[in-house]
């Protein structure tokens, strides 16, 4: 294992790329950031996500996981910004268009180990919350989280970086310097990677749409249902989001898809009233690594599922967060640092195992092997 002292390069410079390199530089340790193309050029450079915990028991490993990052990474905030200047404590609200659904809202939130982050609403809540100006027809209830709110990924990991500038260097292509341990942190880049394509991560496209505030009845905090639409930002725009096409890598932004969530806000989100005439001001479009268990992939990689042609030694990753990054991200940063340097681990060995890399990896086939350099 390296020393605290040692070089640890690191590929990918978006959230969770700019995580581990932080708690790496933070206990001491030089980071050889490589992004070809800069930092959050990617799906981490969305101007607005939806920053939130989720409700659930305690056999749902995802939503533990999710809760326990979102309150890692609000602490982080409180240190990295402290103004609140790139994040909003603005309240989600979650939907029930029928009783089924304000039903499914109170039982998450009756089996939640701790609670305090939610509140399941009846019809006359949400309709409390909403306000007298906007439309309420045919909502049985909602979802409630007052701790959650908008998160800027971009600057966010601008935040991480530049916190501790001096040991962590950003580079475009790796230098010719050999290191000890590498990290995987390129998203859905590694799906295709020579060496790393049997991972269970499969590229996940997702767009958003920004609309002027003016085009809708402005609410304080996101609202929530298949779809969600924030609060206006600096710059007036309230985003609508998103859809997933999984499978799909492209990165170019679509105008059919900035048209289907226009429709989804209207029917999904009517009590924003958007517009009949809204004109879409920008599409977002960033493709992300998912996994099927929406746990992501943390931890070292075994010596047949590493990058080829990228060097020897240890290869750790840190893949395939989804959606969920802001919350899942920081907080596997930091574990990820720690089994890299070594450190005791005690209460993360229930985590190990669901994060490992390894698992559901496709089995090799006669054109993996025939390609092996080895």
């Amino acid at each position: 294992m390296p020393n605290n002292h040692a070089e640890v390069r690191i590929h990918g410079a978006g959230l969770a790329g700019c995580s581990v390199a932080h708690a790496l530089a933070s206990r001491g340790t030089r980071v050889e950031l490589v992004d070809p193309n800069g930092l959050a050029g990617g799906a981490s450079g969305q101007r607005q996500a939806v920053f939130q915990p989720r409700p659930g028991g305690p056999t749902e490993r995802d939503a533990r996981l999710v809760r326990l990052g979102f309150h890692f990474t609000r602490a982080l905030l409180a240190r990295l910004d402290p103004d609140d200047s790139f994040w909003r404590e603005c309240g989600v609200l979650h939907l029930a268009t029928d009783r089924d659904a304000a039903e499914r809202f109170a039982r998450r939130v009756a089996v939640t180990e701790d609670p305090s982050d939610f509140v399941a609403l009846d019809r006359e809540g949400v309709r409390a919350l909403l306000g007298p100006t906007s439309r309420n027809d045919g909502l049985e209830g909602g979802l409630w989280i007052p701790t959650a709110g908008t998160l800027e990924p971009r600057s966010l990991c601008r935040a991480l970086i530049e916190s501790i500038r001096s040991r962590i260097e950003l580079r475009s292509t790796p230098s010719d310097r050999e290191v000890e341990v590498q990290v995987l942190a390129n998203g859905a880049d590694a799906s295709v990677q020579p060496g790393t394509e049997r991972l269970a991560i499969r590229p996940t496209r997702g767009q958003a749409t920004n609309v002027r505030a003016t085009d809708l009845t402005a609410l304080p905090f996101v609202l929530c249902n298949s779809g969600y639409a924030t609060p206006a930002d600096r710059d007036g725009l309230v985003t609508l989001a998103a859809t997933y096409g999984h499978g799909d890598s492209s990165g170019e932004v679509r105008a059919e898809d900035d048209d289907k969530n226009l429709v989804r806000t209207r029917v999904n989100l009517h009590p924003l009233a958007l517009s009949p005439e809204a004109q879409v001001v920008l599409g977002e479009a960033g493709v992300r690594a998912t996994t099927a268990d929406r746990m992501p992939l943390v931890g070292e990689l075994p010596s047949d599922l590493r990058p080829t042609g990228l060097g020897a030694g240890r290869w750790f990753a840190s893949l395939g967060h989804g959606s969920r990054g802001t919350a899942t991200a920081p907080i596997t940063g930091e574990w990820l640092a720690s089994w890299i340097l070594g450190e005791a681990r005690d209460g993360l060995q229930e985590w190990v195992a669901p994060l490992r890399p390894a698992r559901r990896a496709r089995p090799p086939t006669s054109d993996d092997r025939s390609s092996d350099p080895t």
